[in-house]
């Protein structure tokens, strides 16, 4: 599964490469930074999944970003991440496939990235 970071914080980032060396089915093929960069690789790249941080810069576009990266590749796979945990219903209304707040155990993101893969 080829698999899209987007998160501001470089030690959230090294967190999740760190996890995901533990799925040998995962594929991490880029790393994002702000709203616009996720949008530019979710063109160039083609991920499967998108690990998408809630409070990620720039998300104040006109349309929102799910919809945008649905726009794109309608069948991306979406988990949200967040250390609000009342961002999971806006999140999963919003049109994501899983939320996992950041102090989640790796197990359960783990979890969620084979559903993705199920699904």
């Amino acid at each position: 599964m080829k698999i899209l970071i987007a998160d501001d914080e470089s030690k959230v980032r090294s967190a999740l490469r760190f996890i995901l060396n533990q799925d040998p089915t995962a594929v991490i093929i880029g790393e994002a930074e702000d709203a616009m960069q996720l949008v530019s690789m979710v063109r160039q790249h083609n991920p499967d999944l998108v690990l998408l941080d809630w409070e990620l810069p720039g998300l104040s576009l006109q349309v929102p970003i799910i919809e945008l990266l649905h726009a794109i590749r309608s069948d991306l796979s979406i988990i949200i991440l967040s250390g609000d945990i009342h961002a999971r219903k806006d999140s999963l209304a919003s049109g994501a496939n899983c939320f996992i707040c950041k102090s989640d155990p790796p197990e359960k993101l783990l979890e969620s990235i084979q559903s993705c893969q199920i699904s």
